[in-house]
């Protein structure tokens, strides 16, 4: 992906990028959104908002320990009912939950969408 392009991307792909701000990273929110430091955007999010809604659940850890510390740790873990996305730092692990309310499940897939610099100017 060229600097100047914005996509969907693995969760994995986050491994080696540094987190410089946190978003709406919280229980009840359907959108969150990591700011990395080469000024791009990471986006989680729901693709089908309108006919369900996917919302976080549930965060394990310190969201501080995400910032200013390469990520080493880049994981997504679901099936059916739950997904899981965990980022590690040097500084700690966080575990994010995502629900899906009409299933009562423990979580739906979310899309990564990265806005990356430069696009918009």
């Amino acid at each position: 992906m060229s600097r100047t392009s914005s996509g969907f991307i693995e969760f994995k792909a986050l491994v080696g990028k540094t987190i410089t701000d946190i978003m709406w990273l919280s229980k009840g929110y359907a959108i969150a959104t990591l700011g990395l430091s080469d000024g791009s955007f990471l986006r989680m999010y729901d693709p089908e908002i309108g006919s369900k809604e996917v919302y976080i659940e549930d965060v394990c850890g310190n969201i501080q320990d995400l910032i200013g510390s390469p990520i080493v740790r880049a994981e997504e873990y679901s099936n059916e009912q739950w997904t899981f996305y965990i980022i590690g730092t040097a500084k700690g692990t966080v575990t994010i939950r995502w629900v899906g309310p009409e299933s009562d499940y423990y979580g739906e897939r979310v899309s990564l969408w990265l806005d990356m610099p430069g696009l918009y100017n």
